[in-house]
C-alpha cells in the first residue's frame, strides 16, 4: 500500500475496487486472520444501512458505504468525507467533502459517464440473471458465477461458483478491454461468508446434519422455532460462526492474488474498499441468518486503502 486513503482529498484519477463480503459480520473479521486485508489499513467497525443484500448494495451504489460512528474519519464516515457523491443539480459545490462527484442517478452510471469501464462480479443469487442488482444499474460488463435461483440452498457449493476462484479471468478482462492507461471500476461480491458458510471445500458433518433444521430458522422464519429446534440449532451456533470465520481466512490469500493482478495491468493507483454488506445472526436471541435489524446484522467490517 502506497498511501492511506484518508489522506486523499479526491479519488479522481485512480482506478477503483469495491468488494463486499456477503453476510460478514464485524466480529467474524475480528476473529479471522486476514493479513492481506489488514495491509489495506486498520479494520474498522461500520454500520450498514440494511440487513439485507439488495437494499445494502443499492445504498452503496448510491454512494453510501457502511460508515463508522466512532469518529469523523474521512471516507470511513461520510459526514467527514464521502467516497462518492451524486448530484443531479447545478450546485457543483455539493462535491466538496467527497472523493468523486458524479452526475447521474447512481455510482455505476457516474463512473461510466466519466469514461470508466465498470465491471461487476457477483456471487450470491441476488446478482443472478434478471435480478434487480443486475438490471437496475448500467454495468459495462457483469460476470456472475453462481447458480440462477431465488435463494441459496443449504448445500455444499462448487469451487467454480466463487468469484475469487476466477481472478485470472477478471484481471484479463480489465486488461483486455481497458488497457494499462485506461480507467476502470471493479465491483466484486464474495459469497463465502453467506450461508451455507462454506467456501468450496465441504461442510463439516456435524453442521450439515442440522441444515434441515436451520432452514426452518433462517432470516425471518426464526419466531416459528420450537423449543427443541432452538436447542438443536444452539448446539451448532458456534460451529456455524466458525465456518464464516474460516471462509474469510480462506478468502484472504485470494485477495492478494487479485491485488497483484490488478496492479500488473494499470499504471494508475487503485483505491480499494472492502466491507460486509450486512452481518449475520448465529443464535443470538434465537435468531439465525439476516434480515433482522440486530446489532449483529448491522455491524460490519470495513477496510480502505490505496494500492
Amino acid at each position: 500500500m502506497k498511501t492511506q486513503i484518508t489522506d486523499l482529498e479526491s479519488l479522481e484519477g485512480l482506478n477503483g475496487v469495491l468488494i463486499t463480503l456477503d453476510s460478514c459480520r464485524y466480529d467474524t473479521a475480528g476473529s479471522a486472520r486476514t493479513p492481506v486485508l489488514d495491509s489495506l489499513g486498520l479494520m474498522m467497525k461500520a454500520v450498514t444501512l440494511s440487513p439485507y443484500t439488495p437494499a445494502a448494495h443499492t445504498a452503496m451504489f448510491l454512494g453510501h458505504l457502511p460508515s463508522i460512528a466512532s469518529a469523523l474519519e474521512p471516507y470511513y464516515n461520510e459526514v467527514a468525507r464521502q467516497p462518492f457523491r451524486i448530484t443531479t443539480g447545478p450546485a457543483r459545490d455539493a462535491g466538496k467533502g467527497c472523493g468523486i462527484l458524479f452526475d447521474g442517478n447512481n455510482v455505476i452510471e457516474g463512473f461510466r459517464q466519466l469514461g470508466f469501464h465498470v465491471l461487476g462480479v457477483g456471487g450470491v443469487s441476488q446478482f443472478s440473471t434478471g435480478s434487480f442488482l443486475r438490471t437496475a444499474f448500467p454495468w459495462s460488463k457483469f460476470f456472475y458465477f453462481g447458480p440462477d435461483m431465488d435463494e441459496e440452498p443449504l448445500t455444499e457449493r462448487k469451487p467454480e461458483t466463487f468469484p475469487l476462484n476466477h481472478v485470472e479471468e477478471i484481471v484479463s478482462h480489465l486488461g483486455k478491454y481497458v488497457g494499462r492507461h485506461g480507467q476502470w471500476f471493479l465491483f466484486i461480491n464474495c459469497p463465502e461468508p453467506h450461508y451455507p458458510y462454506d467456501w468450496g471445500e465441504g461442510i463439516p458433518e456435524e453442521v450439515h446434519a442440522v441444515f434441515s433444521t436451520l432452514s426452518q430458522g433462517l432470516n425471518l422464519r426464526s419466531q416459528k422455532l420450537s423449543a427443541t429446534t432452538k436447542l438443536v440449532l444452539a448446539a451448532q451456533a458456534k460451529n456455524l460462526h466458525q465456518m464464516q470465520i474460516n471462509g474469510l481466512e480462506a478468502l484472504d490469500p485470494k485477495f492478494g492474488q487479485l491485488f497483484d493482478g490488478l496492479r500488473s495491468i494499470t499504471s494508475r493507483e487503485i483505491f480499494v474498499f472492502v466491507t460486509g454488506d450486512h452481518g449475520e445472526n448465529f443464535g443470538e436471541d434465537d435468531l439465525y441468518g439476516h434480515m433482522h435489524p440486530t446489532k449483529e446484522c448491522m455491524s460490519v467490517p470495513l477496510w480502505m486503502g490505496v494500492l
